[in-house]
């Protein structure tokens, strides 16, 4: 008996770490080297047990749409939490309008925080960036660190902010544009 019972856990221990390793890969940011007149570059280091970033991108009529995410915790919990957000705001980002910005993105983020208990359960910061094709971009900030640009002119940390998502009932996020 304790044979098929070592048996069964290893199995289920491989199985998991196979499931963990193919959704981690899924969620590793992916960008195209260029948008908009912006060079990207994108660097992830993660715990072994991962955590809850995200970086999400969906091409708009406008411009192009990133979303960059922190799920507040470390580990398995920030890991699981993140595969749920991150299902949904690909969900969400699919269905924004041609026409919405980053403040209504955020918007749509913290309405559906109010009233979902999955989501409302853990925190979550976003920072919402529109490239636009005439090379300028539109920030949205709910919580997330101040962005930090890197130019030819020098470095410079952008003042974009705004209440984390879900934390305050119809919260309005305010837009830059750099």
């Amino acid at each position: 008996i304790r044979r098929v019972l070592n048996r069964s856990r290893k199995l289920k221990e491989q199985l998991g770490n196979r499931l963990d390793s193919q959704i981690t890969q899924s969620l590793r940011p992916s960008l195209p080297d260029r948008l908009g007149s912006f060079h990207i570059r994108t660097r992830t280091l993660s715990a072994s047990a991962g955590g809850g970033d995200f970086i999400l991108h969906r091409t708009t009529q406008r411009g192009d749409m990133v979303l960059l995410g922190d799920i507040m915790g470390h580990g398995e919990e920030a890991k699981f939490f993140s595969h749920v957000y991150a299902g949904y705001l690909l969900g969400m980002m699919e269905n924004l309008t041609e026409g919405a910005g980053p403040s209504d993105t955020l918007h749509s983020l913290s309405r559906t925080l109010e009233g979902n208990s999955i989501l409302a359960s853990t925190l979550v910061t976003c920072l919402a960036i529109l490239f636009k094709p005439d090379g300028s971009m539109v920030l949205a900030s709910a919580g997330h660190p101040s962005p930090v640009i890197v130019s030819k002119k020098g470095i410079e940390t952008l003042d974009v902010g705004g209440a984390l998502p879900g934390l305050i009932t119809d919260s309005h996020y305010e837009e830059r544009k750099v």
